[in-house]
């Protein structure tokens, strides 16, 4: 097997057998063709129709690749947003237990102030003339 063939067989995704059974096919549609020139011209033909067939798949190929990009980017800016999301998730979370250990302190402080206060009250009741307890 010859490079160019390898290659053949490798780009197109091919096997060998289905490459020969294609050449088989055109040695028999050419040998239909009793002269050169209608052979040649046989051959050009299928030439074009191939070269045709390759601009189709290829324009079909770009289209894809295209897409295939977008989607990439789309991706990529989905996970960046769906990160920055998350960070601010994180932060608010800390931000909640920090607040939440905040109020925890300014009850402990306001409990404690308060029995002071209960404390206090009562003999400044017994101060306040008229008051019986």
């Amino acid at each position: 097997m010859t490079m160019m063939t390898k290659e053949c067989v490798k780009n197109n995704g091919n096997s060998k057998s289905e490459l020969d059974a294609e050449a088989k096919a055109l040695k028999n549609v050419l040998n239909v063709h009793e002269t050169t020139e209608l052979k040649l011209e046989c051959l050009i033909k299928k030439y074009v129709e191939l070269a045709q067939q390759n601009k189709l798949i290829q324009s079909k190929h770009d289209d894809i690749k295209k897409k295939h990009e977008q989607i990439i980017d789309e991706r990529d800016h989905l996970q960046a947003s769906y990160n920055r999301a998350n960070l601010a998730k994180s932060k608010l979370e800390s931000l909640c237990r920090e607040l939440q250990r905040h109020v925890k302190c300014l009850k402990e402080e306001y409990d404690q102030r308060s029995k002071e206060e209960d404390k206090k009250t009562p003999r400044n009741c017994k101060q306040i003339p008229g008051h019986n307890k």
